[in-house]
């Protein structure tokens, strides 16, 4: 019986300690997205991005199109072509087709990476920021947004952190 109520009480003090501590901790939340969508570097990767690929897409466009006026041609001139020009022009609209398909995947693969590379460096940045808020505002926990089930508005730091990343950013 000694032993039980020794466990107890133990466990009740650890229990008192541990809401005590919880009561003095200072808690943030933050919606890393949120700032990302409101950061003029998205932007800036975002034209960036548009001008690094935009050749490469307008290629896949102009071969689209020669793809688009072979079918027509076989459409409008195949009544009046022999077997061999028709086997010749579908072999043709093949090639162009699978060159399409592989440039295209291709294309995207690459676009995709670019994006991913780019995103990586604008979150390692709003991290980073996230960090330095924090320790500044001497805070003990800070959680993404979209994991608390409820938070008051005051303990969003998101746009504390924008203007850190807006007065700091780099020239």
């Amino acid at each position: 019986m000694n032993k039980k109520n020794l466990l107890v009480a133990t466990f009740l003090g650890l229990a008192l300690s541990f809401s005590a501590q919880a009561a003095t901790q200072k808690i943030a939340t933050v919606d890393p997205r949120e700032i990302l969508s409101k950061l003029p570097q998205t932007e800036a990767v975002s034209q960036k991005l548009k001008s690094e690929f935009t050749e490469r897409q307008e290629k896949l466009k102009l071969l689209s199109k020669e793809i688009n006026d072979l079918q027509e041609k076989g459409k409008r001139d195949a009544p009046t072509m022999s077997s061999t020009e028709v086997t010749q022009l579908s072999r043709d609209i093949e090639a162009k087709v699978n060159a399409f398909k592989l440039d295209e995947k291709s294309f995207k693969e690459d676009f995709q990476r670019r994006q991913k590379e780019e995103l990586y460096k604008l979150q390692t940045q709003i991290f980073n920021a996230i960090d330095a808020v924090s320790k500044k505002s001497s805070y003990d926990l800070v959680l993404a947004k979209e994991v608390v089930l409820y938070g008051s508005e005051s303990s969003d730091i998101s746009d504390e952190v924008l203007k850190f990343m807006l007065d700091n950013k780099k020239p």
